[in-house]
């Protein structure tokens, strides 16, 4: 038999409990425990930042991680510059950034932020929007990137690429041993790029919810 089934069969005859970490933190397994089930993700990229052209990139977001068992890597920061920069950003289970569209017209017309990739984790978040132009960029949520920007300079005029979405994880079993303390790790969403007339939107913080049985 599995052994993930077995310890399931297991688990029922005992009582579920869960702790839910948004920080650094630490985390002590109860004696006769020797599994756990991680939900989690870490943190998003930010979006970018257009502003006539210039290169104003979000950051990436930080890796959330179950000490040295589990390491869930953030998204990346998206680019900016307009429609040639491709869709910069993401990082293993994460969606990538898209890039916003661009219109090399003038004038306040309305364009698109680039929507966030999806952290595809506890929540998903697609964080792009349209509205008049320039356009900030919408905050991405738990491990989603953070859509990116549009703006203008002198009658120029430029998207940005949102942020990446995180690494995941939902139900993931770790063996673990009674009694260990056990270092969390939680991954900052990135910034939004700035400088420009609008803002690119942070990526969403990481997550972590330890669930055991006893």
């Amino acid at each position: 038999m599995d052994a993930v089934v077995y310890n399931a069969i297991l688990n029922r005859a005992k009582v579920r409990h869960a702790q839910v970490f948004t920080s650094n933190g630490t985390w002590t397994c109860p004696s006769g425990v020797n599994q756990v089930f991680i939900t989690a993700c870490g943190g998003g990229g930010g979006g970018g930042c257009a502003y006539s052209y210039s290169n104003l990139p979000g950051s990436a977001g930080g890796t959330t991680s179950f000490d040295v068992l589990l390491s869930l890597v953030g998204g990346s920061g998206g680019n900016s510059g307009g429609q040639s920069v491709g869709a910069g950003a993401g990082a293993g289970n994460g969606q990538n950034g898209e890039t916003g569209f661009h219109n090399s017209g003038t004038g306040y017309s309305p364009e698109f932020g680039g929507s966030g990739g999806a952290s595809l984790g506890p929540q998903t978040s697609r964080a792009g929007q349209v509205g008049a132009y320039p356009t900030a960029g919408n905050n991405g949520k738990l491990g989603a990137g953070g859509s990116g920007a549009s703006g203008q300079s002198g009658g120029s005029t430029g998207s940005a690429c949102g942020g990446g979405g995180a690494d995941w994880v939902k139900d993931h079993p770790i063996n673990v041993t009674s009694g260990t303390v056990y270092n969390i790790t939680i991954g900052a969403g990135g910034s939004g790029g700035t400088g420009g007339s609008a803002n690119g939107g942070s990526g969403g913080a990481g997550y972590m919810k330890i669930v055991w049985y006893a």
